[in-house]
């Protein structure tokens, strides 16, 4: 969530303040300068911040899905260890995933025994 945005004596905005909802920690984000070599002696430089566009889907909307590419699955919150594996399973491959949260052995529980 954006806390604040802080603007120059330009009015050109040099950082953006924002919370994590996830730990309410505070980080703020700066503007990165980076140049680029347009020909043999001549450079440009372009402005921007460092942000990723994302997406989120809840657990329920990841069944059946098959995700091939870099995952973050918070499952502080999950109320269901069965959720869990759901949205643990979805991924092809494990190094896209990381978890966020703790998942101990008695979060899952047998639901049909022999």
């Amino acid at each position: 969530m954006i806390t604040s945005i802080v603007f120059n004596n330009n009015k050109m905005v040099t950082s953006i303040n924002i919370k994590k909802f996830s730990t309410n920690m505070f980080l703020t984000l700066k503007r990165q300068t980076f140049q680029y070599k347009y020909t043999y002696e001549t450079y440009y430089y372009k402005a921007s911040f460092p942000i990723i566009l994302a997406y989120a889907i809840i657990g329920h909307k990841a069944q059946s899905a098959t995700i091939k590419s870099k995952v973050v699955i918070d499952i502080t919150n999950s109320f269901v260890a069965n959720l869990a594996y759901v949205m643990l399973s979805r991924v092809i491959n494990r190094s896209n995933l990381n978890i966020q949260g703790t998942l101990k052995p008695f979060d899952f529980k047998c639901i049909y025994q022999y």
